[in-house]
């Protein structure tokens, strides 16, 4: 069982121009999973799949001696020393990148230790840019498709081993 809790303030006009005080609210969402252990090893590949993107899309903001260390939690090889080689390479010549990636996970295949993630990308609101000005040099696209391939290490962890991007849309 997952239990996610926010938190907020809200505050509304009570007519007379007067503002009610604001009124802290806490409300829990309590969501269960399947007793089918399937379905469950799915959602925790899926989530693997989207804190990889959350882990890699921010690594460039950390000093450089922290990015294998930071990207080794979530990511294997061979994918881990060419996350580390690009964000080198881009750094080198002052590219940062920028905005957030969202995966739209449309399908997830488990066999083992190993798993398969069909993804529907939206990296509309993100890109490389100049890391010294911060204007954007590009823009990703709405749509993008992407095929994400995992594997369970020794701790049971799931780590994302390749990205593939076949082209077209989604």
């Amino acid at each position: 069982m997952a239990v996610l809790t926010g938190a907020g303030i809200a505050a509304c006009d009570q007519g007379a121009g007067q503002a009610a005080p604001p009124q802290s609210t806490t409300v829990s969402f309590v969501e269960s999973l399947p007793d089918d252990p399937a379905v469950t090893e799915r959602r925790v590949v899926e989530n693997a799949y989207v804190k990889f993107w959350s882990v890699s899309w921010s690594i460039d903001q950390l000093p450089q001696e922290q990015w294998r260390p930071t990207l080794e939690k979530v990511a294997g090889e061979p994918l881990l020393t060419r996350l580390v080689d690009a964000t080198r390479i881009q750094r080198d010549h002052g590219i940062k990148l920028y905005g957030d990636v969202y995966a739209r996970v449309a399908d997830v295949q488990v066999r083992g230790d190993r798993a398969e993630v069909r993804d529907c990308q939206d990296a509309s609101k993100s890109g490389q840019a100049d890391a010294t000005t911060g204007k954007p040099r590009t823009v990703g696209v709405a749509r993008n498709p992407i095929n994400g391939s995992l594997v369970r290490d020794a701790a049971g962890a799931w780590l994302v081993v390749s990205i593939d991007y076949p082209g077209g849309t989604c």
